[in-house]
């Protein structure tokens, strides 16, 4: 039979995962479940006859967790992405962790793919969007330099399963966030998604 200190200290474990577990934000991060809960975008541009674009769950290989998506852009100028809306506060800073593993095809440039934070309003409007039309019509210069995209690249082509982190704050009228990853920003590419988290940031 197990003493009281050790049945404690089980039940501190236990209490301790359970809690980690539970702070994170999103469905099926970890891609155990295939991409339940993330939703597949619809090409952006005008995607090339014949060019593959899709994002398609992977059970056999991974990061930490042993699953992951393959997001695959064959397009110079269409892209993909996997995405997932999440309830957000205003004012509140919130971190995403992943692990990406990338590919390019040879002789392809630009950068891969990223991960991002789109903040948005009641009625869908895109806050932390640099290129967003403002009151006074389009952006200048100084209003551009006033709101953050919140990015985070993708792991570098050819180096394995990399870590990646970006922490934002939602503005003033957030009431939801996209948790985005694309594929082929500025060509083509490959990645592979897995460990996703999100969790309120640390003050």
């Amino acid at each position: 039979m197990k003493s009281p200190l050790a049945l404690l200290s089980i039940l501190t474990v236990i209490l301790a995962t359970g809690s980690l577990q539970a702070q994170n934000l999103l469905k099926n991060g970890d891609f155990s479940s295939g991409l339940d809960g993330w939703t597949i975008s619809k090409p952006v541009g005008t995607p090339t006859p014949g060019a593959v674009l899709k994002a398609e769950a992977l059970p056999d290989a991974g990061g930490k967790s042993g699953k992951s998506v393959r997001i695959t852009d064959e397009d110079d100028k269409a892209g993909i992405s996997i995405l997932q809306n999440v309830p957000a506060q205003a004012g509140k800073a919130y971190t995403l962790t992943f692990m990406t593993k990338t590919a390019v095809p040879e002789g392809q440039k630009g950068n891969p793919g990223y991960a991002m934070i789109q903040f948005l309003d009641a009625k869908g409007g895109w806050l932390n969007n640099p290129d967003a039309p403002t009151a006074s019509g389009t952006p200048t210069p100084e209003e551009r330099k006033m709101i953050k995209r919140d990015v985070s690249n993708c792991a570098a082509p050819g180096k394995g399963w990399q870590a990646g982190t970006l922490t934002a704050t939602a503005p003033v009228g957030t009431i939801k966030m996209w948790i985005v990853f694309k594929a082929g920003n500025g060509g083509r590419g490959v990645i592979d998604v897995s460990d996703v988290t999100l969790t309120p940031a640390t003050p």
